[in-house]
């Protein structure tokens, strides 16, 4: 099991402003990030598994995900490269990502994560209306029809791993009022 890591990256990819206009995302993070990085954090003698939560919406997908300083910079690079990569996929002779040009200009943003509640909430924020007050979120937005998982997780992040760590969760926030804890169901006095 690898050290506890921070999500310090949201990438952001605007898949209708791609050539193809198709999501690649499963792609992109299974067969382009996951291999880059146990290839390079071999490279430089470090141990690091993929930590990464995403949250798909209409034309995009949101994507928190935990890339190692010393290779922030070159993944930068690559993410738009690897989208035009994926895009000629099969197409013609293989060529290295490194060697496709970028994607189009607005199809992706990475910005560097200040604040993880605010940016666990932002991935959140298609949430049923009912569950949003049990997350803290004031603000719900429909995001429309999506095709595939619209949110999930690493194997580093999910419940077999906070199991393992022995991850215990705090109270829901509708469970508590005032600093003491509220039953959720009306006891009889």
């Amino acid at each position: 099991m690898s050290a506890p890591v921070a999500l310090n990256l949201m990438v952001t990819i605007q898949w209708n402003l791609t050539k193809t206009g198709k999501d690649h995302f499963a792609e992109l993070r299974n067969q382009r990030f996951c291999r880059w990085l146990r290839t390079r954090c071999e490279q430089l003698g470090i141990s690091i598994a993929p930590h990464h939560a995403y949250a798909r919406e209409k034309n995009h997908v949101h994507w928190l995900v935990h890339v190692p300083e010393q290779l922030v910079a070159e993944f930068k690079d690559l993410v738009p490269r690897w989208i035009t990569s994926l895009e000629h996929k099969g197409k013609g002779s293989r060529i290295r990502a490194e060697n496709h040009d970028p994607a189009p200009d607005g199809a992706v943003k990475i910005h560097r994560v200040r604040n993880s509640v605010a940016a666990r909430k932002y991935l959140l924020k298609g949430i049923s209306p009912r569950d949003a007050f049990r997350f803290g979120i004031k603000r719900v937005e429909t995001q429309g029809v999506v095709v595939g998982r619209r949110t999930g997780v690493s194997r580093t992040l999910g419940r077999a791993a906070r199991k393992r760590a022995g991850y215990k969760s705090q109270r829901p926030l509708w469970q508590r009022g005032n600093g003491r804890v509220v039953s959720s169901s009306p006891s009889i006095h």
